[in-house]
Parts: structure tokens; sequence; C-alpha cells
């Protein structure tokens, strides 16, 4: 084992994605500019009896030749057992080796899933550092984790480049996410105001045909929409009515700092969400956009909003670019955490 200290449990490094997940793609390349060196099972994808073996050769030579000073940081939720295996190991029987764990995702809220929910509780209990989404999260957290030590990230960051353009303050509102878990979307021709939407993500490009107030825009790469998007505002918000934070999903974004935060902040759109959204605080706390607590308000808020207030808003969304596209959101929770200087 080399002299480094500094570790991560890799999962996403070499993936791809259309949405949300290149955030945590995204956190493990910061962590790498960092020079965390990542741990990686070899033969992944291999069920094999000899490829099992090696993984766990793996784990335990990394369980006992770990510097006893090791720093090792995992984004939650592990979908390897032997990742799950190893990171409880070291933070069982080897003492001295900080585990600080990333929550990238509640599953078990998401999807409520509570049997889901009640096993990711029992694994946190392992360890005591982590890194949450904004205030809302710490606090769920705190209520269900006694002594342990949680930082704010506040936004995923977003290793893109920084939108410059100048938007036009219009009723003209973009949506980019998983159409799945955006049920909502399907009531958009129903908002009785003037507003248009634009959206992105994966659908069949006529299945928005007819509708008056509503445009496919399609699929890009993600470090390719912020510079496509249309639009004078971003939304979020997800879930199964227009009218409010419904389902499981919508209310997730109750604790939930979704990645499309991040995209519209580079994108210098500023951002719309439901008032209960945890996602509000944020929005308040920087002057990056307003808040409602239906789709229908949307026109009205946009209509008083002055176009004076609005360029701040987009130059605000483009100071807290600088922090995001340069890895800063993960990188201050770190330093806060105290696991690196």
């Amino acid at each position: 084992m080399s002299k480094n200290r500094l570790f991560f449990i890799q999962q996403h490094l070499t993936d791809t994605f259309t949405h949300g997940g290149v955030g945590f793609k995204d956190a493990e390349r910061v962590l790498v500019s960092l020079n965390f060196k990542p741990l990686v099972f070899p033969q992944p994808n291999s069920y094999s009896i000899y490829a099992k073996l090696v993984r766990f050769g793996f784990l335990l030579r990394w369980l006992t030749t770990l510097p006893t000073n090791a720093v090792i940081v995992f984004i939650h939720p592990l979908h390897s057992q032997l990742s799950n295996w190893l990171v409880k190991c070291i933070s069982q029987y080897r003492k001295s080796i900080t585990v600080a764990c990333f929550i990238g995702d509640i599953e078990g809220l998401r999807d409520g899933d509570r049997e889901l929910l009640t096993k990711e509780k029992a694994f946190w209990l392992h360890f005591e550092k982590f890194i949450v989404h904004n205030t809302s999260m710490k606090q769920w957290l705190q209520s269900e984790l006694y002594n342990k030590t949680i930082v704010m990230c506040e936004f995923f960051d977003f290793l893109a480049a920084t939108v410059q353009e100048v938007r036009k303050k219009k009723d003209i509102v973009a949506f980019a996410g998983n159409f799945d878990k955006a049920q909502f979307i399907w009531q958009l021709p129903n908002v009785s105001t003037n507003t248009i939407f634009k959206l992105y993500g994966n659908s069949k490009s006529n299945a928005f045909v007819g509708f008056r107030n509503v445009l496919f825009k399609g699929v890009y790469q993600p470090e390719n929409l912020p510079f496509v998007i249309e639009g004078s505002f971003g939304l979020v918000w997800d879930g199964m009515s227009m009218d409010k934070m419904y389902g499981y999903h919508g209310a997730y974004n109750k604790y939930n700092s979704p990645h499309k935060l991040s995209l519209y902040i580079i994108s210098s759109l500023p951002i719309i969400c439901h008032h209960d959204a945890a996602a509000a605080e944020l929005i308040k706390k920087y002057n990056i956009g307003f808040t409602v607590g239906a789709l229908d308000e949307i026109s009205n808020k946009i209509e008083n909003i002055s176009e004076e207030a609005y360029v701040q808003m987009q130059q605000n969304c483009r100071a807290l670019a600088v922090k995001i596209t340069s890895g800063g959101c993960l990188t201050g929770a770190l330093k806060e955490l105290g696991v690196i200087k």
C-alpha cells in the first residue's frame, strides 16, 4: 500500500449519465483532484467464483494494509455489498482510520420504502462523519442519528463550463430531469396562465405534440446542456402534482438538493421551487430565484419581478457557479469536516 493516506470508494468515475447521476461522478472527480486515491474492486461485472474470490482478497488486503491515519470517503448509497462490508469493517476494526459518508441519496426516503430506510439508518450508525445536502437533510439526520458530525455541501459540484449568457426575463421555464419521477409534467397543459415550459430529458419526441404550453427539447449530455437549455427560469419540482409536493418523489424535495439546482445555476437560470422544498432556503439565502406553492403561481411571480431584480438573480447565479464548477462545494465540506486542510 502506498504512503497516500486519502482514499475513496470508486463507483461512478467511469459511468455515463444523462441526468442527476453526473453529480456523483463529478464528486469522485473532485476527490481525485484533491489527491484521493480510488479503491476499486476488480472485475466488478463478473460473477464467477474466481472473480468473487479475487474481490474478497482485495477487501482483506485493504482492511489490513491501509495506513493507520488514512481517510476514506464514500458516496451513499454503495451498490456493492463488498464496498459496504469494507467501510463497515474499517470503521469497526480500524478505529484510527477516518471514514466519511457523503449522503448523495436517501433511497428509502426517495422511494417511500420504509424497510430500505431502516437498513440505511442502521448502516449509518457505523460512521461518525457525514456530508449532507442542506439544512433540512442535516436536521432530519440529526433526529435519526445522535452525536454525529454533520456538515453541508449545499449544492452538487458540476464540473462544466459556466454560461455567461445574459438572459431576458420572460414567462418561459425550463425543466430538466427524469420524467419518470416527474409525473406532474403531464398536468402542465392544465396550467391556466401563459407560462411556457421547455422540457429536457428522456421521452418520445412526439409525447408532447399538441400541448399549447409545453415543448419537448430533447436529451443532451450533461456538460452540454447548460449551453443549449432555453428559458428564463429553471424549475425544481418532482412528484405527481403541479399544486403541491405530492407522492414520494415530490415529498423527497423536502430533504434533497437535486443536481438540477447546479445545472440551472451554471446556466444562469434563476430557480423556481416549492416554498416547502429544501432548495427554497438556498434560493432565498443566495437570492437566485423565487418559490411558489403551485405552478399556476409562476406567471404572476415573474410579472412582479423587476428587470433589475432579475439581472441581480443572474449575477448571483454566476457568482455561485464559480464555486460549483471548480469543485468548491465538496472541497469546502471536506475541509469543514476536518478530513483535509
